[in-house]
């Protein structure tokens, strides 16, 4: 089995408290669907972060940006991509699948 991040990007916005719950309830299915898969379900990433790069530092408020990750052991790629699948984040961005490397 290999390890993966699920990198989710994009901002969720809510029109209500009421909707944001909707989304947490369907978020908390999917991790308890993943079962043993789940090696950590993640954390949220706040607004705020700056990117930083040869050409200096700047805010990163861009509708794309890094919102959270998981961590899921699979047997393939294709395996972890399809747990990304399922995930409700995928109704408000996008979400980066990669393999952990063990060893450099």
């Amino acid at each position: 089995m290999k390890t993966y991040t699920l990198s989710y990007y994009g901002e969720p916005r809510f029109d209500s408290p009421e909707k944001g719950a909707q989304y947490m309830v369907k978020w908390k299915a999917w991790v308890g669907d993943l079962g043993e898969a789940l090696i950590n379900p993640g954390t949220i990433l706040g607004r705020g972060a700056r990117i930083v790069s040869r050409k200096g530092i700047s805010d990163d408020i861009g509708s794309s940006r890094l919102t959270g990750y998981s961590i899921v052991r699979a047997a393939s790629m294709e395996v972890a991509v399809e747990m990304a699948n399922g995930c409700p984040h995928l109704d408000h961005g996008n979400i980066h699948v990669a393999e952990v490397m063990e060893k450099m």
